[in-house]
């Protein structure tokens, strides 16, 4: 592979990386990444390279252990028969949808998918005269915790009632859970 890195930035005039995967005299495995500049003369010719490699068998295992945790948290997510909303503070502190569950679609009765990227009121424009808009900014803001019975009305008619609670996962987002209790 440092071949092909080498043919790769000798063909291209410029640096090239890769990362590979060998194996020590020991018999153990590391991971490095390569690096080649290519070397030219004043008439622009190719006359030689600069290799450099460092050992990034750290950064490779940090990096799989987090892509094993986003797995097993995006597994957590999906399964969970609460229906989860997130949202990110955007620069103007404006909630912004930013996620969601299948079981949200499933216990609202609709695709969320077009709502992402939405403001909260835009998203969910039934939530206009309610709380939850400001108690959401405050988690997102303050890391706060909010849990309240949320009632749904339709033309006047009660639609609902949901279990919500709402906490922050990180600064400027936060996770509002909810279950029907209707």
């Amino acid at each position: 592979k440092t071949r092909t890195v080498v043919k790769q930035a000798a063909r291209n005039r410029r640096p090239a990386r890769a990362r590979l995967r060998i194996q020590h005299v020991e018999g153990h495995y590391l991971h490095m990444e390569v690096s080649v500049s290519p070397l030219f003369n004043e008439i622009e010719e190719l006359y030689g390279f600069v290799l450099s490699s460092r050992d990034i068998t750290q950064q490779v295992l940090t990096e799989e252990t987090l892509k094993d945790s986003e797995n097993q948290f995006r597994s957590i997510i999906e399964a969970t028969p609460l229906g989860i909303h997130m949202y990110t503070l955007d620069e103007n502190n404006t909630l912004i949808f930013s996620g969601y569950n299948p079981a949200a679609c499933t216990i609202l009765d609709f695709d969320h998918a077009p709502l992402i990227g939405k403001q909260i009121l835009e998203a969910f424009p039934s939530l206009t005269d309610t709380d939850i808009p400001e108690a959401y900014r405050s988690v997102a803001l303050n890391g706060s915790f909010w849990n309240q019975n949320q009632v749904a009305y339709q033309n006047g008619d009660v639609k609902g009632v949901y279990a919500v609670q709402a906490f922050q996962y990180a600064p400027g987002k936060m996770v509002a859970m909810f279950e029907d209790i209707t």
